[in-house]
């Protein structure tokens, strides 16, 4: 018999409006919950953060319990509803990234379809692609943020959420 990938999921939800656009914990839970079935992944827990800016990892425990026990070999893999779940900044989603990689933690990225683990098989004439990939990725994250700092009311959350 088949040994089962153990994986954890991650779901956030910053604001209110986010509920509303159908991104709620409960959304990304049973997200979560369906694909690891379908794909036949053991599920080990969902880590939590509610109502929590993705600018920083400082105040999101339930990432930062995620990551610890990724670290000590509780899984393999973090799979999250949508990227910008795991981070809203470019340069902390591959800070975060990084840390998983060296520590031999896949990522999947539901709504996006991104199974990080895979760009390490891309390779061209000179080589491994996964760094260049991975930073687009991430930087394309930027151009979702710019698009809500020009919202006043996403503005009035995030001076309510330092």
């Amino acid at each position: 018999m088949e040994k089962k990938i153990k994986a954890a999921g991650y779901i956030r939800v910053s604001t209110l409006a986010q509920v509303k656009e159908g991104e709620s914990i409960d959304t990304q839970r049973k997200s979560i919950e369906a694909f690891v079935k379908k794909e036949n992944i053991e599920l080990v827990q969902i880590y939590a953060d509610e109502g929590i800016s993705g600018g920083s990892v400082r105040n999101r425990h339930g990432l930062l319990q995620c990551l610890k026990d990724g670290l000590n070999g509780k899984f393999s893999v973090i799979i999250i509803y949508r990227l910008s779940r795991f981070g809203r900044n470019a340069l902390e989603l591959l800070n975060n990234y990084k840390e998983l990689q060296r520590a031999g933690i896949q990522l999947r990225s539901i709504s996006e379809g991104i199974d990080f683990s895979t760009f390490y098989q891309a390779e061209s004439d000179e080589g491994p692609m996964p760094e260049a990939v991975i930073t687009i990725v991430f930087t394309a994250l930027i151009g979702e943020t710019m698009r809500l700092l020009k919202n006043p009311m996403f503005m009035i959350m995030m001076m309510l959420d330092m």
